[in-house]
């Protein structure tokens, strides 16, 4: 059984997203809930997800989806491991 995906539209038709963001981006979205717009993905898994081998690269990469009011992010406690928080950005036009 095949898990399905779902994202906004924009994340695929946002002019401002590179390829490896856009790819980060729908992988955050693969691990969101119904309930939540959190996820707490290792970089790793993000990396993974995303196939992008050099796991450096993902912190810069959220850091600039943060920015274009992708995500939020959070360090969570002693572990060093990131909460992301899925937003769209109010900028993009419908």
């Amino acid at each position: 059984m095949s898990k399905m995906l779902v994202a906004p539209i924009e994340a695929l038709t946002d002019p401002r997203l590179s390829d490896p963001e856009r790819r980060v981006l729908l992988s955050l979205y693969s691990w969101k809930g119904k309930k939540s717009d959190d996820v707490f993905p290792s970089l790793g898994e993000i990396a993974k997800r995303a196939n992008i081998t050099d796991t450096t690269r993902i912190s810069k990469i959220t850091k600039n989806l943060a920015e274009k009011g992708w995500l939020t992010k959070k360090k969570r406690g002693f572990t060093g491991c990131n909460t992301y928080t899925l937003a769209s950005p109010s900028n993009l036009d419908s």
